[in-house]
């Protein structure tokens, strides 16, 4: 997400810049479903406080999964530092995104992509 932020920055303000270099900048989210059904539900879910803060379907709270589930690296290695730093740390911790973060991911996406002729 930081580098559609920069990206939107850059658009917005007109800052001079010789090169930018972004590593998996997020310019949008692959969602199986037809873009206007996820707009709609997006959207309804944005109307409902209680469930525009809630975790959005197939996510939730931060849980240690079994190496072979991780979808973050191959590396069994990595996986248990990050793990160690969790327990060590608590507060790195991060569960999946709400309805709200996914709706406004794609904005800054399409915004992103609209801005990219200028």
């Amino acid at each position: 997400m930081g580098g559609a932020i920069a990206t939107l920055f850059l658009q917005r303000h007109r800052v001079r810049c010789d090169a930018i270099a972004l590593t998996a900048p997020m310019f949008g989210i692959v969602i199986r479903l037809p873009s206007f059904m996820v707009r709609h539900i997006l959207d309804w879910a944005e109307g409902h406080q209680r469930i525009r803060e809630d975790y959005a379907i197939g996510t939730g709270q931060w849980r240690a999964l079994p190496f072979g589930m991780n979808a973050l690296t191959h590396s069994r290695q990595r996986y248990q530092r990050n793990l160690r730093f969790y327990a060590d740390e608590p507060q790195l911790r991060v569960g999946g995104p709400t309805w709200h973060w996914v709706r406004e991911g794609i904005l800054a996406g399409e915004q992103v992509l609209a801005g990219a002729e200028r």
